[in-house]
């Protein structure tokens, strides 16, 4: 396995996380009114909790290592990243259709996300060839993780994509389609970043490889967190708006 990222910034970017996805999932959760799209809300009020408990989990097993209780929270962690991953699989679908009356479409497209899905962790992950700071979870498990995180982005954004391009006199909601996307592409960039570095920056003794082209006080792992915090700021207005358009049945209100 290799050596934790024992990053100051990196942790402290884990805990500003957590804390941004929980308010996030108050928010959500409770914005929600008899217009609003209540099947989005559930699916990513779940995916900001799931991705703030896996979070914190994380940071706390790195800041443990070498315990039982590190072992725990780090599976845990794990966990929590999957949970997240599922979720978006009908959080996507019900972005790109909103509508009951396409209760077969939306089921279609939420069955071709479980294969992506799947694909994506089986196929690109080992491709990818970077893993998670994870302690205790096999390199071969977060490899698989990496490429499922990839897939789920993926799915998110072509579902936007698919939203937008939808005839806006039939169902409202491309504005909130624009952002969903824009923070789901800032953080599929930061990521291509991330993979690019990940290499490079790898720590001996608690010192970063002088490759790195980051210092060691802000590594690859740091620059993640702070862009897919502030990319979660895109992501939580995109639902809200998407919230507000409601499921194309209903007359176009603000929350």
């Amino acid at each position: 396995m290799k050596e934790l990222d024992p990053t100051y910034a990196f942790h402290l970017g884990l805990y500003a996380l957590s804390l941004e996805c929980i308010l996030f999932f108050a928010v959500v959760s409770r914005s929600q009114d008899p217009y609003a799209h209540e099947g989005i809300a559930r699916a990513f009020s779940l995916i900001f909790l799931f991705q703030s408990a896996a979070a914190f989990t994380c940071v706390l097993s790195l800041q443990s290592f070498k315990g039982v209780f590190s072992e725990v929270v780090a599976t845990a962690s794990a966990f929590f990243i999957i949970a997240t991953l599922f979720v978006c699989i009908p959080g996507a679908a019900l972005v790109a259709i909103p509508e009951m009356r396409y209760r077969v479409w939306k089921t279609a497209l939420t069955l071709i996300n479980i294969v992506a899905l799947f694909f994506s962790a089986m196929i690109v992950g080992p491709k990818i060839g970077n893993t998670f700071d994870l302690p205790y979870v096999s390199d071969t498990l977060q490899s698989r993780l990496v490429g499922a995180v990839f897939g789920a982005l993926m799915m998110v954004l072509i579902a936007s994509l698919i939203r937008l391009v939808r005839p806006p006199e039939s169902l409202k909601g491309r504005s909130g389609a624009v952002v969903l996307a824009s923070g789901t592409i800032f953080i599929l960039l930061a990521g291509a970043v991330w993979a690019y570095l990940a290499d490079a920056c790898q720590f001996t003794d608690s010192i970063l490889n002088a490759a790195c082209a980051l210092p060691q006080s802000f590594d690859h792992n740091a620059l993640l967190s702070l862009v897919t915090i502030i990319a979660n700021g895109f992501v939580a207005e995109g639902v809200l708006r998407l919230m507000a358009a409601g499921t194309g049945q209903d007359g176009y209100i603000r929350i």
